[in-house]
């Protein structure tokens, strides 16, 4: 049985890569629009005549702010305000840029099955995301997948972007859409020890949002399965490598943060006995 290996966190792109979805958006209407100079354009301003050149400067900042948006939590650090204030800067700026992108243009998959909001959530683009999360759950298209069957919540799962989780999941997106190997976003977290995804998904769980937690994929397993495997190899790997060294302390920490995520899943309503798919019984390593 063959895996996927999810990458983890993007790494930050460029500012020539930040201008993809404006470039794929816009190409056959710019050269129909009067050209404006980035110095006089703001985020309050009409941006229909300069959106390329405004989108090659923009997102310069950090892909993920700490702070979410609708979070309300008892107290704020001064750290806590700017980075909100910051979020929802970038938030106007580029909900301002998609109001003149046509429906068809932003809906239009790329040859690999890619939707503008499936790039935004690969890039770790958070207020990018948002934004387009809003337009596509307005037109009931939040849950699009891509040529993998992986909507834009399995994309975020994946890299570990547990504010972006949070945020499609209150725009309406499906915890429990699976993709071609039949994982939901719950399944890759779970694989890879991505506890605050975890979190964020108990948290929905408790909030009344259904998770299906025992849910099987195609292999037959289900999240808890897929952790407690994760976490076997990692225990073997273990063994094989000096604890001292700098692999031995990478494997022991990415043990113990399987471990975790596992009796999150047990929190969760994660069923231990259950079967794996052709009566193959899977032993949880404690």
């Amino acid at each position: 049985m063959q895996e996927s290996n999810p990458t983890g966190i993007f790494s930050r792109t460029s500012e020539k890569e930040t201008s993809w979805w404006i470039q794929d958006a816009c190409t056959s209407t710019q050269k129909d629009l009067p050209r404006h100079s980035s110095q006089n354009t703001s985020p309050h301003s009409n941006p229909s005549g300069g959106c390329l050149e405004v989108l090659l400067k923009a997102n310069t900042g950090p892909p993920d702010i700490e702070g979410h948006l609708k979070s309300t939590p008892i107290s704020f650090t001064q750290q806590d305000h700017s980075a909100i204030s910051f979020f929802q800067f970038q938030l106007h700026r580029e909900e301002s840029l998609l109001r003149n992108i046509p429906v068809d243009k932003l809906l239009a998959p790329d040859e690999n099955g890619n939707r503008l909001l499936h790039k935004a959530v690969a890039q770790g683009r958070r207020a990018l995301t948002y934004a387009l999360a809003q337009r596509f759950a307005s037109l009931n298209k939040i849950n699009e997948k891509d040529a993998k069957k992986r909507t834009a919540l399995h994309l975020a799962a994946e890299k570990n972007q547990h504010l972006m989780v949070s945020d499609l999941i209150s725009l309406g997106a499906n915890v429990n859409e699976q993709d071609s190997l039949g994982k939901t976003p719950l399944h890759l977290c779970a694989e890879n020890g991505y506890l605050r995804v975890l979190e964020v998904l108990k948290n929905c769980k408790n909030n009344g949002v259904c998770v299906e937690v025992n849910l099987n994929d195609h292999y037959g397993l289900t999240p808890l399965h897929c952790a407690a495997l994760a976490h076997t190899v990692l225990v073997t790997e273990s063994k094989k490598t000096d604890i001292d060294t700098d692999m031995g302390r990478f494997l022991r920490l990415r043990r113990d943060q399987i471990l975790e995520g596992i009796n999150c899943l047990l929190q969760m309503g994660g069923k231990p006995e259950l079967q794996v798919r052709a009566s193959r019984r899977l032993s949880l390593v404690a």
